[in-house]
């Protein structure tokens, strides 16, 4: 039996306990949630009355993951409903943004509308101008030329008597 390979087993075994016993640690004091902005810590978990362990059976490792798992469900519970409240908020402000493009539309159509009347009564009005204006320049043209003849009229009456 070689001791080498005994040795190297213990040797792991003692690295391995080392660093689980570190990285418990470091991870009581590390920053965790979103991004790891330091809200909360494991330490600041399993310090937390809400976190308490009521069960005596639950102690060790297992009251540690229980204390654990418990937090992040109630966290991950929280960010859902943070989610589902945004995502509400969300659709509302995209109805809110299609009901605003809508009334903008219709004001903009109401306008043309009334702009389309407006330009349809000012071409009416200038038809009905330049009608007029025709009418009395023909009124003229008959009113000289009646008065050309009365006149030519009157100069052969004076001609002849």
């Amino acid at each position: 039996m070689e001791i080498t390979p005994i040795i190297k087993r213990v040797r792991n075994n003692a690295i391995k306990q080392y660093m689980n016993k570190k990285y418990r640690e470091e991870s009581l004091y590390k920053p965790i949630g979103k991004n790891g902005d330091g809200n909360y810590t494991l330490e600041s978990i399993l310090a937390s009355p809400e976190n308490e362990d009521t069960e005596d059976r639950d102690n060790g490792d297992n009251g540690l993951y229980k204390k654990i798992v418990d937090f992040l469900i109630g966290e991950y519970f929280k960010q859902k409903n943070e989610n589902r409240e945004l995502k509400r908020k969300e659709i509302e402000l995209k109805a809110e943004r299609l009901r605003l493009r809508r009334e903008g539309l219709e004001f903009k159509r109401d306008r043309f509308e009334s702009w389309k009347k407006l330009m349809e009564e000012k071409g009416k009005q200038k038809e009905s101008q330049f009608k007029l204006e025709v009418q009395l320049q023909t009124e003229k043209l008959e009113f000289k030329k009646s008065n050309s003849t009365l006149r030519r009229k009157e100069d052969t009456d004076r001609r002849e008597g």
